[in-house]
């Protein structure tokens, strides 16, 4: 059975929470072979381009921009059963 995951980050750097939240994604996708969305909000000030860049880079497609915690919902309900 395949599973989903999102993975929420107020804004991606390479500091704290980000740095295993991209492990936590990474592995869960590349070990249990389960599909992880990471999802961030693009418009906030401490986002790094070049980390965006490397989540990008892995996770291509499943690298969610969203505007607010509104469109997290939005984007959520597809995945519910």
């Amino acid at each position: 059975m395949n599973k989903d995951i999102i993975f929420f980050a107020n804004h991606l750097t390479e500091r704290g929470t980000e740095v295993a939240l991209y492990d936590y994604a990474f592995y869960y996708s590349n070990l249990l072979k389960m599909n992880s969305y990471v999802v961030y909000l693009k418009n906030n000030k401490l986002n790094k381009d070049l980390i965006i860049k490397k989540f990008k880079n892995t996770f291509d497609d499943a690298l969610i921009e969203i505007n607010s915690l509104n469109d997290l919902e939005t984007f959520t309900k597809k995945f519910k059963k």
